[in-house]
C-alpha cells in the first residue's frame, strides 16, 4: 500500500510536469504568435502611413501644376475662340469666290463643320471664365484671400504634419491592439504583459531648396553624395560641366 501510494503520487507529479511544461509551450508559441502580429500591425500602420504621405504629396505636385494651367485658360479659350472665327470668315470669303473643285469644297465644308463644333465648346468656356474669377483657384493670394488649390494644398500638408507628428505613439497603439487580439486569455486572464517601445521614424520635413542638388546639378543629397563612388546618375553624366563653371 505504501509502496502504491508513493508509484501514485510519484505519477500525479510527473503527469501535472507534463501538463506545465505543454502549457508553459502553448503560451509561448502563443506569446510569439501575439508579438508577430503586433509588430505586423504596426508595421502594416506605417506603411499605410507612408503611404498616405506619399499621395498627398503626389496630390500637390498635381494641383502645383494644373495651376498655370488654369491660369491660362481664359486667355487661352478667348484667343482660341477669336482665331477661330477669323478661320471661318477667311474660309467663308473662300466658298463665296466659287470652288470649282468638288474635293476642294467638300474640305472647306468639313474644316467649317469642325470650326462651328469646336466654338459650340469654347463659347460656354469662355462665358465661365468671364463670370467667374479663376485667380480664386490658381492665385496664392487671390482678391478674396488664399486661392482654393493653395488652401486644399495647405490642407494635405498639415495632414502630413500630423500624420508624422503622431506616427511613432500610434503604430505603438496599433502594435498593442494587434498582439492583444491574439492574447490568450485562459480564464479570463492574459497569457502574458507586452510592452513595446515608443518607435522612432526617421522622417526629415524638406524644403524647396532641397529639390536645388537633385534637380537642378544632379546631385545626391550632401550625406550620401560622394565625387568617386556614390554620384547620381545625372551627376556621373554631366558633372564635368561644373569643373568648368558650367
Amino acid at each position: 500500500m505504501i509502496l502504491t501510494l508513493l508509484s501514485v503520487i510519484l505519477l500525479a507529479g510527473m503527469v501535472m510536469f507534463v501538463l506545465n511544461i505543454g502549457r508553459a509551450s502553448t503560451r509561448r508559441v502563443q506569446l510569439q504568435n501575439s508579438a508577430d502580429a503586433g509588430a505586423i500591425a504596426a508595421s502594416s500602420f506605417v506603411a499605410r502611413s507612408m503611404t498616405t504621405i506619399a499621395m498627398n504629396n503626389v496630390n500637390m505636385v498635381r494641383l502645383i501644376s494644373l495651376v498655370n494651367v488654369l491660369d491660362a485658360m481664359p486667355d487661352s479659350t478667348r484667343f482660341t475662340i477669336i482665331e477661330h472665327e477669323m478661320i471661318l470668315e477667311a474660309l467663308g470669303k473662300a466658298s463665296g469666290s466659287g470652288l470649282s473643285d468638288p474635293w476642294v469644297s467638300n474640305q472647306v465644308d468639313d474644316m467649317k463643320m469642325e470650326l462651328n463644333d469646336e466654338l459650340n465648346i469654347l463659347r460656354p468656356m469662355d462665358a465661365y471664365f468671364t463670370s467667374y474669377d479663376i485667380r480664386r483657384i490658381t492665385f496664392y493670394d487671390s482678391p478674396g484671400g488664399r486661392g482654393q488649390f493653395w488652401h486644399a494644398m495647405e490642407g494635405m500638408d498639415e495632414v502630413n504634419q500630423a500624420t508624422v507628428a503622431n506616427l511613432g505613439e500610434l503604430a505603438q497603439y496599433n502594435y498593442h491592439l494587434g498582439a492583444h487580439v491574439n492574447l490568450d486569455r485562459m480564464d479570463g486572464r492574459k497569457a502574458a504583459f507586452m510592452a513595446p517601445l515608443l518607435p522612432s521614424i526617421p522622417i526629415q520635413r524638406g524644403e524647396f531648396d532641397d529639390f536645388q542638388r537633385p534637380v537642378l546639378n544632379g546631385l545626391l543629397p550632401d550625406k550620401v553624395d560622394d565625387k568617386e563612388f556614390n554620384r547620381g546618375p545625372f551627376d556621373a553624366v554631366y558633372g564635368w560641366r561644373c569643373l568648368i563653371g558650367g
